[in-house]
């Protein structure tokens, strides 16, 4: 029982530290800057876009790019 207790805890304290240091804003197309879209199309260019976000940890912001090439489905950070 103290085992289960324990687990419990240690997941409700790594899901509170991941909302405190990391976050996610969805974005539009449109949002997402122009430098970022062009690696991605230059990167990947069969691949279609099906997402995109904006993620802050810390003080480093990264642009997450989620998108699908057949039966691949990717996530890539710019």
């Amino acid at each position: 029982m103290r085992n289960i207790q324990i687990i419990i805890l240690l997941v409700l304290f790594m899901v509170c530290v991941d909302r405190t240091f990391a976050s996610e804003q969805t974005l539009k197309k449109k949002d997402v800057p122009k430098a970022v879209l062009q690696a991605f199309a230059k990167a990947y260019p069969n691949a279609k876009a099906t997402g995109y976000s904006k993620e802050k940890e810390g003080k480093k912001v990264a642009y997450e790019v989620e998108s699908k090439e057949g039966m691949v489905t990717r996530d890539i950070l710019y």
